[in-house]
């Protein structure tokens, strides 16, 4: 019986540990400074990119968080970008994302 107690407490330990870690840390200063470089990123390394608009963030399952937005208002993105040490991990554009510029093919366009 209070072996059994003892693993429901840890239990309902780890779950409440896990929604509190959810909790968005990061303030809006930081939100805007990580959309500004997803934006600038896009902008160097894609062809034809005029306009970045942002709809939003949410804690991705894998750590860090994914931005989602448009360019050019039209081609959906989203970006998935790791707020610790500010590094962009990856951008997934849908249909009518513009294409890459040729000389950021082979390495990234800073």
């Amino acid at each position: 019986m209070k072996t059994r107690l003892f693993f429901v407490l840890i239990t309902v330990c780890f779950l409440l540990v896990g929604c509190f870690d959810n909790a968005q840390k990061y303030d809006d200063k930081t939100i805007q400074q990580a959309e500004e470089k997803i934006a600038n990123f896009i902008k160097k390394n894609f062809e034809g990119v005029e306009k970045v608009t942002f709809d939003g963030y949410t804690k991705s399952p894998m750590g860090g968080e994914m931005f989602n937005g448009k360019v050019n208002g039209k081609a959906e993105f989203s970006a998935s970008f790791n707020l610790d040490d500010f590094e962009i991990g990856s951008i997934v554009g849908k249909k009518g994302f513009p294409p890459i510029k040729e000389a950021c093919k082979d390495k990234i366009c800073e």
